[in-house]
């Protein structure tokens, strides 16, 4: 069973921050996962939310994908970000598709008993072929900004 731990999508500003819920929910064996979410900073002409920007779209699809529950993008029609959304999304689901042929996974931990630390994760595993990500297609980049 499934359960959305986050907030409704532009109701704050840090909507993605869904740890501490998704831990109870996990532990009264329910799957978290998090409201919708824009692929772009930009949505224009839409009608719901016409002055909103959304600052951390790949933060937004990143944390969406490690939460353990369906990802939903919410973009209005034909404003989509397809490559940055595709960046999460394995390629064997896609197989013409750019990106790793096994399984390319990213987290973080955030430690606060002195001042704060983050520390970026990144997991590669059961790789088929050589595969080139850098710093700034993890989405870690997104979370040191708005943490430090």
């Amino acid at each position: 069973m499934q359960i959305r731990v986050s907030p409704d999508y532009h109701s704050q500003a840090d909507q993605w921050k869904i740890g501490v819920t998704s831990i109870l929910a996990d532990a009264v064996g329910l799957v978290p996962y998090k409201d919708t979410f824009w692929t772009t900073t930009n949505q224009p002409g839409n009608p719901k939310y016409p002055t909103i920007t959304e600052p951390y779209p790949s933060l937004e699809a990143l944390v969406a994908t490690l939460s353990t529950g369906p990802v939903g993008p919410g973009d209005k029609i034909n404003s989509t970000d397809v490559d940055m959304l595709m960046r999460y999304v394995c390629k064997m689901a896609i197989p013409d598709s750019d990106g790793p042929v096994g399984e390319v996974w990213t987290t973080y931990s955030v430690i606060q008993e002195v001042g704060i630390h983050g520390f970026g994760i990144l997991l590669a595993a059961d790789m088929k072929q050589p595969y080139t990500i850098y710093p700034k297609d993890t989405g870690l980049a997104n979370i040191v900004n708005t943490l430090f």
